[in-house]
């Protein structure tokens, strides 16, 4: 599925590895090709990027999908050495690392999956918490049609968090990612008259203050969900569509995919890729239909990966 058509490239910041910073491309050889955001940090990018990954695996028959989709949520958290990650890093194809099996010194052999893999790569450190029960509006459903920041800020409550800071912070991104990809960077353009974007605008605004009431029976919320909604299920043609629109803009989209890409390579020497790249590529593959990527953004997104990484 295509949403795209030829854009003009314009430089930006890169993210890169677990540790990343954002790149100056002015101290680089190098322009970063698929465009700035101007509404997101690299935390917000990384951690987006997971819970678009997992739920895309999640929701994939023979990935464990349905009744473990969603249990989560994710705080940034740099990784030091393996004893953060819960595992050992595979050995890369140069015979590397960790010895073969992914034993760490001295230890047990440590099975990781590859959704940890990802995790650890990006630089995360999962919380876990129980919301899954509480997701079954979402179980069984094709991931290309859950709107995912709008499904956790309907069923992740405050008493999820440790206290009202942590969860402030966790609302706000949430909502920063809805406000990126329905009103700076959509895939369909919109109307500056429109009125659900004007309604979504006045909520991210408010919860700069506050967190907002995401109760059932919050008034806030409904017109929270009512405008998300019909905003992300907007067709080019008004034609009923089956797939939402609510990260698949442009550069939005480039930035949580290569995002993704990064993790193939051993962060202890960026020049190499994981042992498991073609099957971790293969999984990224299922956020395709949320994302609006195609093999030949696929291609472009992973040859730029692969350039930053060599040069």
């Amino acid at each position: 599925m295509a949403h795209h058509t030829t854009r003009d490239f314009f430089s930006g910041p890169l993210l890169s590895g677990p540790a990343s910073t954002a790149i100056d491309p002015a101290e680089t050889d190098l322009t970063w090709p698929f465009g700035d955001l101007i509404s997101l940090d690299r935390d917000d990018i990384r951690e987006t990027a997971y819970e678009v990954f997992f739920t895309a695996c999640r929701s994939s028959p023979g990935f464990g999908g349905g009744k473990n989709a969603i249990a989560f949520h994710s705080t940034h958290h740099h990784l030091h050495d393996v004893g953060d990650s819960g595992g050992s890093r595979s050995p890369s194809r140069s015979g590397s690392g960790s010895s073969s099996g992914g034993r760490v010194a001295g230890g047990p052999v440590v099975v990781m999956t590859p959704t940890s893999r990802i995790k650890q790569a990006l630089g995360l450190k999962m919380l876990k918490r129980s919301p899954s029960r509480r997701m079954s509006s979402v179980m069984g459903r094709r991931a290309e049609t859950i709107i995912l920041p709008l499904e956790l800020l309907r069923h992740l409550k405050p008493a999820e968090f440790n206290d009202m800071h942590e969860y402030h912070l966790w609302q706000r991104r949430q909502l920063k990612i809805l406000e990126a990809g329905l009103l700076l960077h959509p895939a369909i353009p919109l109307e500056k008259s429109n009125s659900y974007a004007m309604r979504l605008r006045e909520i991210i605004r408010a919860s700069d203050v506050k967190p907002i009431d995401t109760s059932k029976n919050s008034d806030t919320m409904r017109t929270l969900c009512n405008s998300v909604v019909t905003l992300s299920w907007r067709s080019p043609t008004d034609a009923p569509t089956d797939v939402c629109h609510w990260a698949d803009g442009f550069p939005l989209n480039l930035h949580f995919y290569t995002c993704l890409l990064q993790s193939i390579f051993d962060f202890r020497d960026e020049t190499l890729v994981l042992d498991e790249v073609d099957e971790l590529v293969e999984l990224m593959k299922k956020t395709w239909s949320i994302l609006g990527i195609n093999r030949s953004i696929h291609i472009s997104a992973l040859l730029g990966c692969f350039s930053n990484n060599m040069y």
